[in-house]
């Protein structure tokens, strides 16, 4: 990974010339080059099997992962965490994923959103699509399948870091 150069800024105790605080800053053109937190993805799926599946591969990339087992508490938590990626089950109790996703962007959520769901193709695909879903992440889950695509979303490797 490079490295950012950094400005530092002193400032001075005008009473006794003592530096008394330091900022470090990136030098203009190196915002971005080094991140300061991993990216976060949230994992909204009821079924707790599903949900520790997803979950172990994401953290096994080093990736922060927030979950929710209803749609109710994906949209709290996406429009709270305000996550890098949303994995959404699009059939889920208390609110479905497609009522989810909808009132995600419309307030304003602008983040990637892929649907978990078994219906690659036809009108349950369309629907997932048209409520505001980036893309559709096929069940059942593929381990191999669902890193490359998260690395693929979030611009990181699909190796895992951490064993």
């Amino acid at each position: 990974m490079p490295l950012a150069n950094f400005h530092v800024k002193t400032a001075v105790c005008p009473d006794c010339a003592h530096a008394v605080a330091s900022i470090a800053t990136p030098t203009p053109g190196d915002y971005g080059s080094m991140p300061l937190s991993p990216p976060s993805v949230l994992v909204a799926e009821d079924n707790e099997d599903i949900r520790e599946l997803v979950s172990h591969q994401l953290r096994r990339m080093g990736i922060d992962v927030i979950v929710a087992e209803d749609g109710r508490r994906a949209l709290d938590l996406a429009l709270t965490a305000r996550p890098t990626l949303v994995l959404m089950d699009m059939d889920m109790p208390v609110m479905s994923g497609f009522d989810a996703v909808a009132a995600l962007r419309a307030q304003g959520y602008t983040g990637q959103i892929y649907a978990l769901t078994a219906y690659q193709d036809g009108p349950e695909a369309d629907r997932a699509l048209a409520s505001g879903c980036d893309a559709l992440l096929g069940k059942p889950i593929r381990s191999e399948r669902l890193r490359n695509r998260v690395a693929q979303a979030l611009g990181c490797s699909a190796e895992s870091p951490r064993a």
